[in-house]
């Protein structure tokens, strides 16, 4: 029980500093990154703003974490014959390995309930924060006009001009799909606040396209009834009136997915696996899935699967190469480095494939684990 208690005291601190350490190091990358577009922004809300980034930075950075901890736990016991000693005491190498499958185990685990419950809405929150609130120049809904927007639904939104002194849309054009019927609203302002989109000055127009065919075949007696079938409108009388439509993704949402070319990991592992194998899409009544849709969903589910995995993969093949290549903490470094870079640019080279169809993503994404798992395997059995 000693010897146990004194491998977890081994294992455990450089895990904690390394995912403190390398935590750090991305959350300066942002703060780095973003500066120039900090100037007059309180320190506290900068601090909040990389605070909620730490669950996304603790999935990326726990794989390596996990085998800093590894090799610099086990390349110095090994280097101190301490795991000489205890093999030849008749404790197996399995019996003193458990203690880091276990940890990295649990930091699997961890990472998945990171992924599925706090990552997509921390992850949202910060990139509003990041074009609503912190920018010296207030940025909102301005980085998305003059583009068509889904906001689920089956809404398509256009918008020529924005006001950000009054969280204000300007010429609006919205389109709803149902089925094959569709209705076009054009108005002069809009208020988008949650998940309600408030059109003011609106003027709608529906076209049912499959009773179009029955305008051929109409008499000219029955001719008006049937184009007022197939067309109609929705004109107020009050210039004032309201409209308000529910949206199927939330104004934060839709500035997390459209305000630049990178989009943020705003979605959960069950929302991604009911989209990749499911018939609709979640939260979106109506609309079926297609396969692109349905083959994005699945590069992305199985990649956020497979990197919390990959803490127990890299904890497995770390141990064997610790106490072959572990020298010093020069050189266990330099195989904690080595063995991350060498894991995510196969993790990369399956990713290619994968998105170049030459394989599924089942196959393509979990590759790196895969290949990693039998090396690691049998190097334990030859350290055994």
């Amino acid at each position: 029980m000693r010897l146990r208690k004194y491998i977890y005291a081994e294992i455990l601190p450089p895990l904690l500093l390394g995912i403190v350490l390398y935590t750090a190091v991305i959350l300066f990358g942002y703060f780095f990154v973003g500066s120039q577009y900090l100037d007059g922004v309180g320190l506290v809300k900068i601090l909040k703003w990389l605070g909620i980034q730490i669950p996304d930075s603790f999935v990326k950075v726990a794989p390596m974490a996990v085998v800093l901890m590894t090799v610099l736990a086990f390349g110095r016991m090994n280097t101190e014959r301490e795991i000489i000693a205890m093999q030849s005491g008749g404790i197996s190498f399995s019996w003193i390995s458990k203690p880091v499958v276990l940890v990295a185990t649990l930091v699997s685990l961890t990472s998945l309930v990171v992924s599925e419950y706090v990552t997509p809405r921390a992850n949202l929150e910060a990139r509003t924060m990041w074009y609503e609130d912190l920018p010296s120049t207030p940025q909102g809904l301005s980085r998305l006009k003059g583009t068509t927007l889904t906001l689920g639904n089956g809404l398509e939104v256009y918008f020529q001009n924005y006001d950000p002194n009054t969280d204000t849309m300007k010429d609006i054009r919205l389109v709803s799909w149902a089925d094959k019927q569709a209705r076009v609203y054009f108005a002069e302002t809009g208020q988008f606040d949650g998940f309600n989109l408030a059109l003011t000055g609106f003027e709608g127009y529906a076209v049912d396209f499959p009773a179009i065919k029955q305008i051929q075949s109409a008499g000219l007696d029955d001719l008006s009834e049937t184009v007022q079938n197939v067309f109609s409108s929705n004109i107020p009388d009050q210039k004032d009136a309201v409209l308000t439509i529910k949206t199927g993704i939330s104004r934060n949402e839709a500035i997390a997915r459209f305000a630049d070319g990178f989009a943020a990991e705003t979605t959960s592992i069950s929302e991604l696996w009911n989209t990749a194998y499911g018939a609709h899409v979640p939260g979106e009544k109506g609309r079926v899935i297609t396969a692109a849709d349905q083959y994005s969903a699945r590069m992305e589910l199985h990649g956020k699967l497979a990197i919390p995995f990959a803490n127990l993969v890299l904890a497995l093949i770390s141990m064997p190469l610790a106490i072959r290549y572990g020298r010093g903490t020069g050189v266990s470094l330099g195989v904690s480095v080595l063995i991350v870079v060498v894991y995510y640019l196969t993790l990369l080279l399956g990713r290619a494939f994968a998105s170049a169809g030459i394989l599924p993503p089942e196959v393509g994404l979990w590759f790196a684990n895969v290949f990693f798992t039998l090396i690691g395997w049998r190097l334990i059995r030859r350290v055994s």
